[in-house]
């Protein structure tokens, strides 16, 4: 099973497939995001959408198998990559600010570029922050607990909250980071990056986040649009997640009022049965509480000295956890409500699915492409 070196191959992907496709909007790259549209016209529809961190390549993968691979007679859109920037990878960023040709084989390489080319904002031992036109560009080494994307989520994260003047000049602007994941199949450590943005108000977010903000990127504009305009009944996000080696889980989502949790608890449970059943192996409760970078922003010691009713992550089932992004104040921290939170929010059953990025990347893709089955199967049962 291959995956996709550059976006055109995901396009071309899918006009060998002969499906149906409709452009949501445009990234500053000139590359559209797009739907697919598959299965039949009833009601309510299904959206299933990849790609929001680029890193996590085998969920990109997943979506567009399938576009080809379901079997249902609801609508089905599927947004396959929300970050064709990302997907391209950081050389090809790289080049699109610059106007120009790189190559891009280390680490040291990256900082030359860096340093010769870009206004450099920020340097010490460990960071490069450098602005290159209208794109900011930040680069650091993995280390073994984390890889480059997530080390730099991190630093501008405390550079938000500790040294704002720092992150001035990116406000309304992108910064694009290396994925720095060696060892992950099909991402590697230029092969994808991982896109950054500031807000107007100084906020740093990725690309899944700015979903209930008058203010967002395009990428999330437009499925926040798809979804205003299909109202969906069923909405599965497709992740994956370096810091649980080959493990999977799925997340739930409180519902809008007058949906019964119970059902979705049902269909994560079936997700994750299915899962189980072709050989993956699921998360443990410290995947998911010990986690280094909490979801939140809060250090593993910090979540551990909070009181397990006001966790942001609560266990649904092995292998199932539900997700309350309301359970902060303001939600998620002031981080802004993502595709799913908003879904649960205003339309329906509504899911992320978290593959362990260190498993093979074939069978990363399978596990995705049965959750979303699983899922479809459940929801369309009758109850």
């Amino acid at each position: 099973m291959h995956s996709y070196s550059t976006y055109s191959d995901l396009l071309n992907h899918l006009d060998q497939l002969q499906v149906e496709y409709q452009d949501l909007g445009i990234a500053p790259n000139g590359d559209p995001i797009v739907a697919a549209r598959t299965g039949g016209d009833e009601t309510p529809t299904i959206v299933i959408t990849a790609g929001s961190h680029a890193t996590e390549h085998a969920g990109v993968r997943a979506a567009v198998e399938c576009v080809d691979r379901l079997e249902t007679d609801h609508a089905v859109y599927v947004v396959p990559s929300r970050d064709p920037i990302g997907l391209n990878g950081y050389a090809s960023a790289l080049e699109t600010a610059l106007d120009a040709s790189v190559s891009i084989e280390s680490f040291a390489a990256v900082d030359e570029i860096l340093e010769d080319r870009g206004e450099i904002v920020y340097d010490d031992d460990e960071l490069i922050l450098a602005l290159i036109g209208d794109t900011g560009f930040a680069t650091t080494r993995p280390t073994e607990e984390l890889p480059s994307c997530l080390r730099l989520l991190t630093r501008l994260k405390e550079f938000q909250h500790e040294r704002p003047s720092v992150l001035e000049l990116f406000r309304g602007r992108r910064i694009i980071t290396p994925a720095g994941h060696a060892a992950v199949e099909e991402t590697g450590e230029f092969g994808r990056a991982y896109t950054l943005v500031v807000s107007p108000d100084g906020e740093l977010l990725h690309l899944n986040r700015f979903f209930d903000r008058d203010w967002a990127p395009v990428e999330t504009r437009s499925v926040r649009s798809l979804l205003e305009r299909v109202e969906p009944g069923l909405v599965i996000d497709l992740h994956e997640n370096s810091e649980q080696g080959k493990r999977y889980h799925v997340s739930l989502r409180p519902t809008r009022s007058g949906v019964d949790f119970d059902e979705e608890e049902r269909i994560g449970a079936r997700i994750v049965d299915a899962v189980r059943d072709i050989g993956v192996p699921l998360t443990t409760d410290e995947d998911i509480f010990g986690d280094k970078l909490d979801v939140v922003g809060r250090t593993a010691d910090e979540d551990r000295s909070r009181d397990s009713s006001d966790r942001f992550y609560s266990r649904s089932g092995t292998g199932a956890y539900c997700v309350d992004p309301n359970v902060t104040s303001p939600p998620r921290s002031g981080e802004g409500l993502n595709a799913v939170d908003l879904a649960a929010e205003k339309y329906g059953f509504a899911f992320t699915t978290e593959t362990g990025m260190h498993g093979p990347f074939e069978q990363r893709v399978e596990a995705a492409v049965v959750s979303v089955k699983a899922a479809i199967d459940a929801f369309e049962e009758p109850h």
